[in-house]
């Protein structure tokens, strides 16, 4: 029996390890803009926006008000961007709000660990799909014309994610 179990955490670790990049596989590497609601903060307007940004090389953070890993992948994503100047950002969260979870408890979380970028609210998970995200934290780098260069769930590496933007430079 101890020697099943230690296969089992032996194998677990193994797919946890591996588990760390997460490549987009879609037709021709595209993926097609998702509407989302921004929440109203100083750094974007209660509005709508596409994700990812058209045109321009995006940064798409998916987190959740919950995950403990988001806060200091926000870390890493505020280090990225003060490095960068012509990039968009944005964060998204497909929390359920209401019930435990309201629109001000997010705003909350967000004038904690947030980044100086929009944040939005795609409650039908249409984003975090269209991405192929299974877990949380996400972050995928989006080249002007919709491929994902890179994607990874858990803390990012702040120096793999500037080599991202690189490669998504036209």
């Amino acid at each position: 029996m101890r020697r099943r179990d230690l296969l089992a955490g032996v194998g677990g670790a193994a797919v946890v390890g591996a588990g760390g990049y997460l490549a987009v596989s879609t037709d021709d590497g595209r993926i097609d803009p998702v509407a989302v609601d921004t929440f109203e903060t100083p750094n974007s307007a209660a509005s709508e926006l596409r994700v990812p940004v058209e045109g321009q090389v995006t940064v798409v953070d998916l987190f959740a008000t919950w995950c403990q890993p988001c806060k200091p992948a926000l870390d890493a994503l505020r280090t990225v961007q003060a490095e960068t100047t012509d990039i968009a950002f944005v964060s998204v969260t497909n929390e359920v709000l209401g019930g435990e979870l309201s629109r001000d408890d997010v705003l909350a979380w967000w004038d904690a660990y947030g980044g100086a970028w929009p944040v939005g609210h795609d409650p039908e998970g249409s984003l975090l799909a269209s991405l192929g995200a299974s877990t949380l934290p996400y972050t995928a780098v989006v080249d002007p014309n919709g491929r994902v260069v890179w994607a990874e769930t858990g803390v990012p590496d702040p120096e793999r994610v500037s080599q991202a933007i690189d490669d998504a430079r036209p």
